[in-house]
C-alpha cells in the first residue's frame, strides 16, 4: 500500500519547522555569557540550579529554595 500523499504546502511547512529547530539548537549550544568570568560549566551548573529551584518553588519547599539560593549566590560574583 502506498503512503498517503502530502501537499506541497505541508512539505514546505515541515522544512520551515526543521530549519527553525536547527537554529534554536544552535542558539542553545552557545551559553549566554554575562560580564563575569564564569566558565561554560559554571553557567550550565547555574542553569541547572535555577531549574531545580523552580521545581522546589512549585512544590512549596521553601527550605530547599533557600539552599539553592545560597548556592547560586556563591557563583554570582
Amino acid at each position: 500500500m502506498a503512503a498517503p500523499r502530502r501537499s506541497a504546502k505541508a512539505q514546505a511547512d515541515d522544512r520551515d519547522e526543521s530549519e527553525l529547530l536547527e537554529t534554536e539548537s544552535e542558539n542553545q549550544s552557545e551559553p549566554k555569557r554575562e560580564s563575569t568570568d564564569l566558565t561554560v560549566m559554571e553557567h550550565a551548573y547555574m542553569d541547572a540550579l535555577q531549574r531545580e529551584r523552580a521545581g522546589y518553588e512549585q512544590r512549596g519547599l521553601k527550605d530547599r529554595v533557600a539552599q539553592v539560593d545560597a548556592e547560586l549566590k556563591r557563583y554570582k560574583r
